[in-house]
């Protein structure tokens, strides 16, 4: 008879006689069963992805308005953690067609989870290039909009669209300009492509808003001595 049990055992609780038992399991959703043998961890993916994209409904998981306590709220999360094993393994596989599948459906159900929007974005990128993910930025619904420009442009660097990557970040420091990190990326692609008369104006403007950040300032003046010859 087999032995099912849910995956909500910690690591501590999944031991037989002292020992580990997740060599013996394969996750199946949101439950686990143990084999016979040791031979590793096991996803049961067909089945997992049939759960999670046919049979389970997931109503109001990742609706603001529905209130959720802490320990719902880490139910709902586990959810959302599944869907993006579900997308690294068809990432690893390259199933582009399979990764987006499933991206787009962790979409429709938690819209405002930071790693499924930018998990998404990433494999929009890939696929579809970069106009694509601008249209998903400009009408997303997701609240924290200055984490998918960060990981925009992560991505279109790792890609070697350098150029791009400075264009995204351009548009996302004037969006929002007292965001620190969004700056200071700008700044580090700047420097790296030698843009040093933008480079200098904006950091001209960052110093008057923010004459306490000793580091814009320096640089800046760095910047102002090597153009006079100093």
């Amino acid at each position: 008879r087999p032995i099912n049990f849910s995956k909500t055992i910690p690591t501590s609780g999944r031991k037989l006689r002292g020992q580990s038992i997740d060599k013996r399991l394969t996750a199946t959703g949101r439950a686990y069963s143990i084999r016979p043998d040791s031979n590793g961890f096991v996803l049961a993916l067909g089945a997992t992805d049939s759960l999670y994209t046919k049979v389970f409904s997931f109503r109001g998981l990742g609706i603001n308005g529905v209130y959720q306590d802490p320990v719902s709220r880490g139910m709902t999360n586990s959810y959302a953690i599944d869907f993006l094993e579900l997308a690294r393994i068809y990432r690893n596989r390259k199933a582009v067609k399979d990764l987006n599948r499933i991206l787009t459906k962790a979409l429709e159900i938690f819209p405002q989870n930071s790693r499924v929007n930018q998990e998404y974005l990433e494999a929009l990128y890939l696929e579809q290039g970069n106009e694509a993910v601008k249209t998903f930025v400009d009408t997303s619904s997701f609240s924290v909009k200055t984490d998918l420009f960060k990981r925009w442009t992560q991505v279109a660097k790792t890609a070697g669209d350098d150029s791009i990557a400075v264009t995204i970040l351009e548009e996302a420091h004037q969006r929002f300009q007292n965001d620190r990190e969004l700056f200071y990326g700008l700044v580090a692609l700047q420097l790296e492509s030698k843009d040093y008369s933008n480079l200098a104006t904006n950091l001209t403007q960052w110093t008057q808003k923010n004459p306490a950040d000793t580091s814009a300032r320096n640089l800046l003046q760095r910047l102002l001595n090597s153009a006079s010859g100093n």
